[in-house]
C-alpha cells in the first residue's frame, strides 16, 4: 500500500527483477488516446486498475 502513489512513475518497483515502466508506459498510452490510468488497493493483495477511454462518433475521426 506504501508504494500506491509513487506506481505510476517510472522506475518504481518492489520486485527484484523487471524495469518498473510498465504501468508508466500504460499511462502515457492512456493519455495519448486521452483517456486515463487509475490505481486502487485495499489492506490486502487486492488491487484495482481502471482504465477509462473517451469515446469519439466516427464521423469525427480524420
Amino acid at each position: 500500500m506504501a508504494l500506491l502513489p509513487s506506481l505510476l512513475k517510472p522506475f518504481t518497483t518492489s520486485k527484484a527483477v523487471g524495469l518498473g515502466i510498465g504501468l508508466s508506459i500504460s499511462v502515457s498510452l492512456m493519455a495519448q488516446m486521452k483517456g486515463d490510468l487509475r490505481l486502487a488497493s485495499t489492506l490486502t493483495r487486492n488491487a484495482c486498475v481502471v482504465l477509462q477511454f473517451s469515446v469519439t462518433d466516427v464521423d469525427d475521426v480524420e
